[in-house]
């Protein structure tokens, strides 16, 4: 028996939507402020829906027909999700789960609204919308909602109804539409588009990252531009007689000019489709995308560029109507979209102002697209890309490139200077998709536990490269690679170098081959390649193979080419290293560490390889002959070179009784016995959790206590009122924290875990320096995540790497420390060190203040100035950590007046692959000490610094209070070697996570602040200098694009505020070399010179 389905057609648009992913949505979320009276919002949406047939619209696929017709419901009953006392931090997230659940096409509703209420008191509204019933304007739609809810507020909603004109209904729209495409008077439309050969424009070969699935529909910037910038860039489009939307699209034209190097494109042109009388505010889905397709010449004016492009968007415009998109390949996708509307802001409804908090929409599944959003008092340049594609590194990037097109083009207007693409083209920001984004953000606490894991690595050697690094071309001079036609390469590809000064038009050829990367930079290449297609070819040597598959294992990456650079797949020092000590254990050849840095390429990479293993393909050694051998149970076990100079220092210090504590809140809930019985099976699974110290005639060792545990207890405080329960944390908390551990009967951790409500706990984990490092910490985050997963989806089996004992680590260092294996370590440190520098000076404060041992200060640095040092560090072989050191540098060079400069630091210790699964304490302390004699540009200061680091990092086995005690002998008479440190983390896996729940760390500082002398007291006695053995402790993290650096400092000597003036100092160095590499160190200027001292200064 069949079932008769009356419906219509789908639209051109419905078509195009339903072919790329029927289930994309729009959202559009509010905040409100003032009075909001939910009922009768309800009520309104209701009659909305009631009024409008396109929100009672479904759809049905019909036996036969290529598309699913549309129905319109005679009623439907459309459900509210309220979400109440939401904290402001989770706001973003609950809107990325209400964009997640996916409509049911079929049986509806296909509107989905929501109220968020915050704790804070505000309130949000939400409405998601299928893209088959809703487009990226949604202002017509909220202006007739509100428009109701005012009316029903005041009563006159019969008035407001019988003054409103009749709309015509989405069904005639639709029918409308399809015999506009299909007319015959529609073929020279047709014929238009056809002219176009869309197909034939190659698409743009543009690097992504493969990242993991991520929980975020989209990742969005929005950049404000003042008043005055608007009208700055209106001035310009004028003189060029284009709209400033034009300037703004031609600006976003030439950012993927440059990054790709394409001159043909296909950009998507997103048209409103409101363009009829009757139409101008219908509801449903009415925009559409149309190709846009411009060539973009280097050697053209900006001004004509804007004109051509401003002419394009004019014809696709008028043509849009018969644009389907059904004459091209069904695989054809736009990958760069651009939209110009106006500018909606906000909405008032009575006493309410509904005021945009989040706008996602994309009537195209575009890989990054731009709407620029105007009105009389400014714009909004919102930027939006697929997150399984970019980064959030990568949408800074492309802001901060436009906004300095835009800049240039403002500022060429202003200095009568002619404008061509290709200098627009050469913005310096942000011209690279960075592997940045494999660094993950943390808090101040938590870039001190991770000890400082940032890898680099240098040797002496004189090693020919197979590819030499050209980077950027000296100033005054421009460089292209093209092809044999004259065109320049796509990415990845070989062309010849072309070359010529700035100001001329005509290039000169050379006979060089060079490859051309997205960042900009061109690699010399030897030999003939100049057929490359840049086209993905698998590994073909088994050399090639292997490498492939190490690289997979470390950077979580299916698909390797041989043209695949490691750190556009991800990489990072960290992530070098363990590639290092795979390729170490896997070949028996001391790689140096640098070689992944230079190398580039995996093809690269194997061809050193190969020549270091003496065969192609062959030589390599079996993994096992290189393993740490293994001890077998024992009574007692040696310490490590770390845990004897903790040891030793625990025997002279008051303070190193105590742990160190963590603290994290979980807002979620959190199931506790499954919590319990996992870390049962995490204390089971290392034993350097059920370890103590016992001391033999005056010699310590540690040994496995049969039956020990860590101390761990459950505190259930959710009966109590809010002050009393964070009153009864803070009194656990600090009773734990200073009590002093008996390392001779009791675990090295403590484990608190207080249960405030259902959905929020509090974890406290305070460990002794001699069971853990930051490492270790991130493996028992790792496995209680895996345990407490499994457990709490009745699992017993969980997969995890084999463990790697501690104790043989241990026994295995304390070996090659005794049979001179590490001696010419020895020697480099002492070479390194041998003249007796003090450490900086760094100016203190002078009166009296009160010290506060558990403030941390903080300062940023932009994520386009971020992008600028990344950017350096690559022409200078360097990293973002050292980069930041050799400012750091140059600032104490300056503050102390000493040209041999010395920083401390920490690495992990962990140089051989199976000390990664390894329990326990390896980190080591070094000194990084750089000459910066001669009056250096800045960018030779960041050569020279990287090549301090990499070498620190070649040599960082050797237990540096052993070198340390060498000098002394020497004759070293500074009474240390450094007073600042700096940190650098990159180690963890990303946030901190329990069967999905987040574990967000917070600072002790914060739940401790009204607890400041009690800690000071119990912790240090009489001497409360004790916790600052250095001026500074800076730890460098990367978060949102930006650089973060936090500091703890003696506060015995530092006020808060000059903290804060030194941190400002080092960011104001670090802006000064990006902003000029050729800067020299004499030029460098750590405070801000205000106008009237500059020009005393002139004069």
């Amino acid at each position: 028996m069949s079932t008769s389905v009356e419906g219509y057609r789908l639209s051109p648009q419905q078509r195009r939507v339903w072919s790329v992913n029927p289930l994309t949505q729009v959202q559009t979320a509010l905040r409100v402020e003032g009075p909001l009276n939910r009922e009768v919002l309800e009520k309104a949406l209701e009659k909305l829906v009631c009024r409008h047939e396109v929100l009672r619209t479904v759809f049905h696929e019909v036996p036969g027909l290529s598309w699913p017709v549309q129905v319109v419901l005679e009623q439907i009953e459309v459900a509210w999700t309220v979400v109440e006392d939401l904290h402001p931090e989770d706001v973003e997230s609950a809107l990325d789960r209400l964009f997640q659940p996916e409509f049911d096409l079929q049986t509806g509703p296909l509107v989905r609204p929501a109220l968020l209420a915050l704790t804070t008191g505000e309130e949000l509204v939400v409405l998601n919308l299928s893209a088959l019933i809703a487009d990226s304007n949604s202002s017509h739609l909220m202006e007739k909602w509100f428009s109701l809810y005012e009316a029903m507020i005041s009563d006159t909603v019969d008035t407001a109804e019988e003054s409103e004109e009749e709309e015509i209904t989405y069904s005639v729209i639709s029918e409308w539409l399809n015999q506009l495409a299909e007319d015959e008077d529609s073929e020279a439309g047709r014929a238009y588009w056809a002219r176009k050969r869309i197909d034939s424009v190659p698409s743009l070969q543009v690097p992504k990252r493969t990242v993991a699935q991520s929980a975020k529909p989209f990742l969005q910037k929005t950049v404000e531009l003042s008043h005055d910038l608007w009208k700055s860039l209106e001035n310009t489009a004028r003189r060029w007689e284009i709209g400033a939307q034009d300037l703004v699209l031609t600006a976003w034209r030439a950012v993927w000019a440059r990054v790709t190097g394409q001159s043909d494109m296909v950009m998507g042109w997103v048209c409103d489709g409101r363009t009829d009388e009757g139409v101008e505010s219908a509801l449903g889905a009415l925009s559409r995308a149309v190709p846009l397709v411009v060539e973009f010449e280097g050697t053209e004016l900006v001004s004509d560029a804007g004109r051509r492009l401003a002419s394009a968007a004019k014809e696709a415009y008028e043509w849009q109507e018969s644009w389907t998109g059904e004459s091209v390949a069904e695989s054809f996708s736009f990958q760069v979209g651009f939209e110009s509307r106006a500018r909606v802001r906000s909405y008032q409804a009575g006493a309410a102002t509904f005021t945009k908090f989040r706008e996602l929409a994309a009537v195209e599944k575009f890989d990054a697209w731009l709407s620029c959003q105007s009105d009389a008092t400014g714009a909004d340049l919102v930027f939006q890309v697929d997150p399984l594609l970019w980064s959030e590194a990568a949408i800074e990037q492309w802001a901060g490139a436009v906004l300095a097109s835009l800049e240039q083009c403002v500022e060429s207007v202003g200095t009568g200077s002619a404008l061509t693409c290709a200098d627009l083209a050469y913005w310096q920001e942000t011209t690279r998709q960075a592997h940045a984004d494999a660094l993950e953000s943390t808090s101040a606490d938590e870039a001190l536990l991770e000890d400082g894991i940032y890898l680099y690595n240098l040797e002496n050697s004189e090693d020919q490269l197979s590819a030499v690094p050209l980077w950027r071309p000296r100033s005054g001079v421009q460089v292209r690679a093209v092809d044999a036609s004259g065109e320049w390469v796509p990415l990845g590809a070989v062309g010849l170098l072309h070359v010529r000064r700035t100001g001329t038009e005509e290039w000169v050829p050379t006979e060089q081959s060079v490859r051309a990367w997205s960042d900009g930079r061109l690699e010399l290449v030897k030999g003939d390649s100049t057929a490359s297609s840049g086209a993905f070819t698998a590994p073909r040597s088994q050399v090639e193979q292997e490498l492939a598959a190490i690289w997979q294992d470390v950077l979580r990456v299916e698909d390797i080419a041989v043209q695949d650079s490691f750190f556009d797949l991800g990489g990072h020092s960290l992530l070098a290293t363990q590639v290092v000590m795979r390729m170490r254990a896997k070949y028996g050849v001391e790689f140096p560490m640098r070689i992944v840095f230079e190398t580039k390429t995996l093809e690269a990479l194997a061809q050193m390889v190969e020549r270091s293993t003496g065969e192609r393909g062959e030589g390599a050694v079996s993994g096992q002959e290189l393993s740490i051998p293994r001890l077998g149970e024992q009574e007692l076990y040696e310490l490590s070179p770390s845990q004897k100079r903790l040891w030793f220092s625990s025997q002279l210090s008051q303070s190193s009784q105590y742990g160190t504590g963590f603290y994290y809140v979980i807002e979620d809930e959190l199931h506790t016995e499954s919590f319990a019985r996992a870390f049962a099976s995490v204390v089971e699974r290392h034993e350097m959790l059920r370890t103590t110290i016992v001391v033999q005639d005056g010699v310590a060792y540690q040994r496995v206590t049969p039956g020990l545990t860590p101390s761990y207890r459950e505190h259930d405080l959710s009966a109590r009122p809010d002050a009393q329960q964070m009153e009864a944390v803070r009194a656990r908390v600090l009773e734990v924290w200073t009590t002093p551990f008996d390392l001779s009967r009791e675990s090295f951790f403590r484990v608190e875990l207080f249960r405030l409500s259902e959905r929020k706990s509090l974890l406290f984990l305070c460990a002794h320096h001699f069971g853990y490092d930051g490492w270790a910490v991130r493996l028992l985050i790792r496995d209680l995540n895996a345990f407490y997963t499994a457990y709490r989806h009745g699992k017993s089996h969980v997969d995890l790497p084999d463990v790697v004992s501690f104790f043989d680590v241990a026994a295995w260092l304390n070996k090659r420390l005794a049979n001179g294996e590490l001696q010419g370590q020895l020697e480099y440190w002492l070479s390194q060190l041998q003249d007796d520098v003090p450490p900086p000076e760094v100016p203190g404060d002078t009166g009296e203040f009160a010290a506060n041992p558990l403030d941390v200060r903080k300062a940023s640095v932009s994520p386009s100035v971020t992008a600028q040092l990344n950017d350096l560090a690559k022409r200078q072989g360097s990293s973002l950590y050292a980069t930041v050191l050799s400012g750091v540098m140059a600032w104490l060079s300056q503050l102390s007046r000493q040209t041999t400069v010395t920083v401390g630091a920490t690495l992990s210790g962990r140089t051989h692959p199976e000390m990664e699964e390894a329990f326990g304490p390896l980190i080591n302390p070094v000194a990084m000490r750089t000459d910066l004699a001669g009056n250096p540009t800045f960018a030779e200061i960041v050569e020279r610094t990287a090549k301090t680091s990499f070498d620190a990092y070649a040599n960082q086995d050797y237990p540096f209070d052993l070198i340390w005690q060498e000098l002394r002998k020497r004759g070293a008479k500074a009474p240390s070697l450094y007073s600042v440190i700096l940190i650098g983390q990159n180690v963890t896996d990303g946030a901190v996570q329990l069967d999905g729940m987040s574990l967000q760390p917070r600072p002790l500082s914060e739940l401790l602040s009204d607890r400041t002398d009690e800690v000071v007291r119990r912790l240090y006695g009489a001497s409360e200098r004790e916790h600052a053995s250095y001026d500074l402790v800076l730890s460098m993290s990367e978060e949102g694009g930006g650089i973060v650096l936090e500091a703890t400092y003696a506060g015995q000597k530092f006020r808060p505020e000059t903290v804060d003036r030194y941190l400002a100092q080092m960011v104001r160095v670090l802006e000064q070399f990006a902003a000029d590499p050729e800067g020299r160190l004499s030029q460098l200027q750590a405070e801000a010179v205000e106008e009237e001292d500059a020009w005393e200064e002139l004069f």
